[in-house]
């Protein structure tokens, strides 16, 4: 009996014990230490991912707010729409008078290279929600029915969701404005848009990150939406016969001989339009 109290009550290989303990202690806490780092290096990972995509978003925003600006001090961007009315007043053998209106409608496109290059020409002149294309397609006409005619079509709308590409911003036209040098080099910003323009010439823009980056899943897509106003200002411009000066000479090789009781009097009009774009508001979503 005295020999198992001595053996309870003997420190022998306590160093030993504690040791042990010791290093279950480390062990657990290393373990837990390099699962809170494997846990933060993934969520690392995510906020890079997150910050590239609100970066881009945000980035392209900003450029294209500038490219906006300058847009609307271009004057390249201007079209121009006039009408030459001939007024032919006759007299028959009782003395009664008759007047005829002849109409001579004739526009200046917008400048093709503009209009070519630029997306958002594209979109604000598309037959959908404006009448330009109906303009120029009846340039050198003999009807008065689309001189001075809105801009905008009442009721009409443009969305780009006719074809997938559409959708997909190139971000090479863009970046080549502020980087001319590199703008061939640099990739696409994986970027996409849904626009929509209504009859007032409120745009907005929808901009937003693709659903797949280098064959991958973009899981932390980011959505910032502009909105943007585009003006559009009518005036008044001088008109003159040089304006018509090419119709007018074919008209007088046609022409017959005057009649005695034939008088005609021959009026312009012009009309210059200018655009501008004001964003108005960006926000998230």
């Amino acid at each position: 009996m005295g020999k198992v109290l001595r053996k309870l009550q003997s420190n022998n290989g306590a160093t030993l014990m504690l040791a042990l303990l010791f290093f279950v202690v480390c062990a657990v806490t290393g373990s837990m230490i390099l699962i809170s780092a494997g846990v933060s290096a993934g969520r690392l990972e995510n906020m890079k991912r997150r910050d590239q995509n609100y970066f881009a978003v945000k980035s392209f925003i900003n450029q294209y707010v500038k490219q906006l600006d300058a847009l609307s001090t271009n004057d390249a961007l201007k079209f121009k729409e006039m009408l030459k009315t001939t007024r032919v007043k006759t007299k028959n053998k009782d003395g009664e008078e008759n007047e005829t209106p002849y109409y001579e409608y004739k526009c200046i496109p917008i400048i093709r290279g503009v209009y070519d290059e630029n997306p958002t020409v594209q979109w604000m002149t598309d037959e959908s929600v404006s009448n330009y294309n109906e303009k120029v397609s009846h340039n050198k006409s003999s009807s008065r029915e689309f001189y001075g005619l809105e801009w905008f079509k009442k009721d009409g709308q443009y969305k780009n969701d006719k074809n997938p590409e559409d959708k997909e911003i190139d971000a090479s036209y863009f970046l080549k404005q502020l980087f001319p040098d590199l703008a061939d080099k640099l990739e696409c910003l994986n970027l996409e848009w849904d626009v929509l323009i209504d009859s007032s010439g409120k745009m907005t823009c929808r901009i937003y990150n693709t659903g797949k980056i280098n064959e991958e899943t973009n899981k932390d897509i980011y959505y910032m939406t502009l909105t943007v106003q585009i003006s559009v200002t009518c005036k008044p411009v001088q008109v003159d016969e040089d304006d018509f000066e090419e119709e007018d000479e074919e008209e007088d090789e046609e022409e017959d001989d005057d009649d005695d009781d034939e008088t005609t009097t021959i009026s312009y009009e012009g009309k210059e339009y200018t655009f501008k774009f004001t964003p108005t508001k960006i926000e998230k979503g």
